[in-house]
């Protein structure tokens, strides 16, 4: 019996794993979140309008922030997400990267007249940052010496 006075049923698999993932995607969001607010606090003095005509304060300015929320984002995703779910390969990739590609997708409908590169290069930094943190992961829950 539970504090409530009624019966106490362990959740099936599923609701498990419901919650198991949607844990994982509110982690993700908000480590996305105060990393994108941490970054863009410490950046956006730097961002004038002749430093982003140039292609290395881009890189440096928005692409390698992208593909660091990305990294953050899916790795402390991945990292909450619990066993036995995180041994099922669909479902553990499920729970660890919507929020990355979600954010991404917001953004290019956002910035649709940003051009090639505009879509292209963040897109790009975010898939790069989503590899590397499942990649991270894997060597992490493996337990694979160096």
């Amino acid at each position: 019996m539970t504090m409530r006075g009624t019966p106490h049923h362990a959740p099936d698999s599923m609701t498990a794993a419901a919650v198991a993932t949607a844990r994982s995607w509110v982690i993700g969001a908000v480590v996305y979140a105060l990393a994108s607010l941490l970054v863009h606090s410490m950046t956006d003095s730097w961002a004038t309008d002749q430093r982003l005509e140039s292609t290395e304060w881009r890189v440096f300015l928005l692409y390698l922030p992208a593909a660091l929320y990305a990294f953050l984002a899916t790795l402390a995703a991945a990292q909450l997400h619990p066993e036995p779910f995180r041994d099922q390969p669909a479902a553990h990739l499920l729970a660890c990267l919507p929020v990355p590609v979600v954010a991404q997708l917001v953004s290019l409908l956002r910035h649709r007249g940003a051009g090639v590169e505009g879509q292209a290069a963040p897109t790009v930094a975010m898939i790069l940052g989503c590899l590397v943190a499942v990649a991270v992961d894997l060597r992490l829950s493996t337990g694979t010496p160096d």
